[in-house]
């Protein structure tokens, strides 16, 4: 497991220094001007339950959610377990910790909204990542998560083919893959993701755990959770996906 979390790390370390366009990231024009927008839709919440509130943005990446929630008045603390994820927040001006969602290092009962899109599921640990940080939500406060789900078998043998050869050459096979002219397409038809940084994402990391909505739906409230909702997000395009949430005790 210590080798999967370490070539997850660099995998993720990669896809933030070198792929950092994508119609869903801040490279993109539309997506920066509408990314408040999307983060309620997200959230299925108004404006008035984020603002002024203390926000952490677990696993943040390259900070798009960590801009959005600072654009809508929240007080924003994010972190990443990568380098090159962690100097790009730090670039939007949040305050960003280098730390693993396995051990995050705050104290317990502090935030108004935890927010992980898309990274527990490369932990390694699920349970224990879920675990640990909703216990940073204070009583009444808010965890919102984003996670695989049981997806059709193809994504799991691009994963495997990708995954059976050395981390260099695996960059190198998808790069070359979807940047040759043409090829983007036929990609696609075989993933459900139409573009470097997303299909990237998906097949690259070592660790890629898939969940059930039930599997989810106890974590949250053995982890003191009431009002347990799945969202049904308008701007996301992978609805098969979980997005749920649910308030403290």
């Amino acid at each position: 497991m210590e080798k999967a979390v370490r070539e997850t790390r660099l995998s993720f370390d990669y896809q933030w220094a070198n792929l950092k366009d994508s119609p869903w990231l801040l490279s993109s024009p539309e997506f920066k001007e509408q990314c408040t927008k999307i983060l309620l839709d997200e959230l299925a919440s108004p404006r008035k339950r984020i603002a002024e509130r203390l926000v952490l943005d677990v696993g943040c990446g390259n900070g798009r959610w960590s801009y959005a929630f600072a654009n809508l008045g929240a007080e924003v603390i994010a972190y990443d377990f990568t380098r090159n994820g962690s100097r790009e927040t730090k670039k939007l001006g949040v305050e960003v910790v280098l730390a693993d969602a396995l051990n995050p290092p705050f104290r317990p009962s502090v935030f108004d909204i935890v927010f992980s899109f898309g990274v527990l599921h490369h932990t390694g640990n699920l349970k224990r990542a879920f675990s640990e940080n909703a216990k940073l939500v204070r009583r009444g406060g808010l965890m919102h998560v984003y996670l695989y789900a049981k997806k059709s078998q193809r994504l799991r043998i691009w994963r495997l083919f990708v995954q059976s050869s050395p981390m260099e050459m695996r960059k190198a096979t998808l790069i070359v893959f979807l940047r040759i002219k043409g090829l983007l397409p036929i990609f696609s038809r075989f993933v459900p993701y139409s573009n470097l940084h997303e299909g990237f994402d998906a097949i690259s990391p070592r660790i890629n755990v898939e969940s059930e909505d039930t599997f989810i739906q106890r974590m949250f409230r053995k982890s003191g959770f009431e009002e347990v909702i799945r969202i049904k997000t308008t701007w996301c395009d992978w609805k098969v996906d979980i997005h749920m949430q649910g308030i403290r005790k």
